[in-house]
């Protein structure tokens, strides 16, 4: 099967890392560090400076520093293992392509077939164009713009299991809360093919 996977916080910790550099930035801030980034108060909601300062933390030590979310290493390797092409779909601008697969690389050799950044554009579209069968997402927007051209797995965090609370999942996405959740989920589907 074709799998599509965001990058933060499905594959990398990413919420740590940008936490850790928003307090380097910002140390007199007293933030919750489970909050979503976007409510952090350098940013007050406002996501474009919250996609700005995404940037700024992507050519950041941070950002190398950054790690595999628990699980992850272990679950594409099992993936991959079991025959399945993998691809990274992310809403990362495609300016940072190279020092995201290089990133994504080190941590992960060579598991992804692409890494596709859109930046602005539409994870509906690009997982259509690759055939993914399987999308696992965090973002409950993502979630709501693919749910019908493909199965979702939605991974629900600490950051954004309030998100998730308030937003009415449509029947078949599937909510995963660790790696072990996501593997179990691809196996039962794949049993069904």
């Amino acid at each position: 099967m074709k799998i599509a996977l965001d990058c933060d916080d499905v594959l990398v910790n990413t919420h740590e890392s940008l936490y850790q550099f928003y307090k380097t930035q910002h140390p007199s801030d007293r933030i919750n560090p489970n909050a979503p980034s976007l409510t952090w108060p350098a940013f007050a909601g406002d996501e474009a400076k919250t996609i700005a300062w995404f940037e700024l933390w992507c050519h950041s030590i941070f950002y190398d520093t950054s790690m595999p979310l628990a699980g992850a290493t272990d679950g594409v390797r099992k993936l991959q293992e079991l025959g399945h092409t993998l691809y990274v779909v992310s809403k990362t601008s495609p300016h940072l392509l190279s020092r995201r697969r290089a990133h994504l690389t080190k941590l992960f050799g060579n598991a992804f077939t692409d890494i596709i950044c859109l930046g602005a554009g539409s994870k509906r579209d690009a997982v259509q164009k690759i055939g993914a069968e399987v999308l696992v997402d965090d973002d409950t927007r993502n979630i709501m713009e693919c749910y019908d051209v493909t199965t979702c797995i939605a991974m629900q965090n600490q950051v954004n299991s309030d998100i998730f609370a308030k937003t009415a999942m449509p029947s078949g996405v599937k909510i995963a809360c660790t790696w072990q959740d996501v593997l179990q989920i691809i196996r039962h589907k794949s049993h069904q093919r």
